[in-house]
């Protein structure tokens, strides 16, 4: 097994937190969706989920129905036309995670052999996305290039790098930095607006290009997007957020980066605890003390942040839930050691436990849907919504098991 232990301790040690995680175990273990079986939404990410839990447990059970998973997901993902392409809902969200479990000895297995041939048609629906400006890392090319990335080889190498070419070929320069149009304000109506969020927006691209920075591809040409990506991000800071509106970072732009509203949830896929981690990642592989500082002040800040009303945090999910808040904080302790961010994810991860109050739900819990008129509640195995995704958190938090999945979410 690869996972390192020595980097990764656990932050609490509750009776009630584990008795919760093995309802959530035993449900999943039980449990498959019929019709979805992406990463993040559906059976791969229980997959996932099972997979770590086994290596807590050792128990059995939960390696044999993983297996069992993955193996009716590689016969679907064999058909030409499997889902989608994203790593939210298609194919390469599955090929990211079979390239995690192999990589990190959860399985035996040889990407090449499973996806060299899949992989031209994956890159070239990649460089369609990149050209129209959808560089959408949940659902469409940063998320694909995730995979291309992990794969380090000469071809993943050459599809990365054109899609960095890209990248730039695409920016918005103004006096501040560079910045993307957001596809998915365009693709509902909204036009003109940049997305700032880790998500959809322009953290995600700064992450994404740390992590290629990071991998020595292009190492010039992206530390100079970096800079310019970051900088036109702070220049959106607000120096004194007042009583109503807590968030130092809007989640939204507009063209002219006036009268923009500064009053983001705290989540992981929009706001200042997403953009918080992304400045820390960032500072580190820069060696930018000014922006690790700030990065921890940032994030300091967002922790006396807990009005529900305020935060719109509803659910416990990952996304925009609290689970997503506990591990963020988790994953920073576990970076920098101060404890105040360990007692922060202790409150969330408690948070979470207090929302497992649905008896018609998956362990517990529901999802917040306030699109949906008719329910607004409704159950969700996934990963990024769902019990795996807070399963996986809760598991993170009682185990020295370095929680190397977050690489999904650009946390690590």
């Amino acid at each position: 097994m690869i996972l390192n232990k020595k980097n990764w301790k656990p932050i609490i040690d509750e009776d009630v937190l584990k008795a919760r995680l093995t309802i959530i175990a035993d449900t999943l273990e039980k449990t498959v969706s019929q019709s979805e079986n992406s990463l993040m939404v559906g059976n791969t990410g229980v997959a996932l989920f099972l997979y770590y839990y086994w290596l807590y447990t050792k128990d059995d059970k939960y390696l044999e129905k993983g297996n069992a998973l993955v193996l009716e997901i590689l016969n679907l993902n064999r058909h030409p036309f499997y889902q989608q392409h994203s790593l939210c809902n298609g194919s390469a969200g599955f090929m990211w995670a079979i390239d995690h479990l192999i990589s990190n000895g959860f399985i035996e297995g040889d990407c090449n052999e499973l996806f060299s041939e899949k992989e031209p048609s994956l890159n070239t629906l990649m460089e369609n996305d990149i050209k129209e400006g959808k560089y959408d890392f949940l659902h469409n090319a940063l998320g694909v290039a995730l995979y291309f990335l992990n794969r380090r080889n000469p071809r993943s190498i050459t599809y990365i790098e054109s899609l960095i070419l890209e990248l730039e070929r695409t920016a918005e320069k103004d006096i501040h930095g560079l910045k993307w149009k957001s596809y998915e304000n365009l693709k509902s109506g909204t036009k003109e607006q940049y997305n700032t969020g880790l998500s959809h927006g322009i953290a995600s691209i700064i992450a994404f290009l740390c992590k290629v920075n990071e991998n020595g591809i292009l190492k010039d040409k992206t530390k100079v997007l970096i800079y310019e990506a970051v900088s036109f991000l702070l220049s959106l800071k607000s120096d004194n957020p007042n009583i109503n509106n807590e968030s130092f970072f809007p989640s939204v732009v507009l063209p002219n980066n006036t009268d923009n509203d500064h009053n983001s949830r705290l989540a992981w896929c929009y706001g200042d605890l997403g953009i918080g981690i992304v400045l820390w990642q960032v500072s580190k592989i820069l060696q930018n003390k000014e922006w690790e500082n700030m990065a921890i002040n940032l994030i300091i800040q967002t922790g006396s942040r807990r009005d529900p009303k305020k935060t719109s945090v509803i659910d416990a999910g990952i996304c925009h839930g609290s689970a997503g808040i506990a591990h963020i904080y988790n994953r920073i302790y576990q970076h920098t050691g101060i404890v105040a961010f360990k007692d922060y994810a202790i409150y969330w991860l408690n948070d979470t436990l207090n929302k497992a109050v649905f008896t018609d739900g998956l362990a517990g819990y529901k999802s917040f849907h306030p699109e949906k008129e008719d329910n607004n509640w409704i159950q969700q195995l996934g990963m990024l919504e769902g019990i795996a995704g807070i399963g996986l958190v809760l598991l993170s938090s009682i185990t020295d098991i370095e929680p190397k999945w977050d690489e999904c979410l650009l946390l690590s």
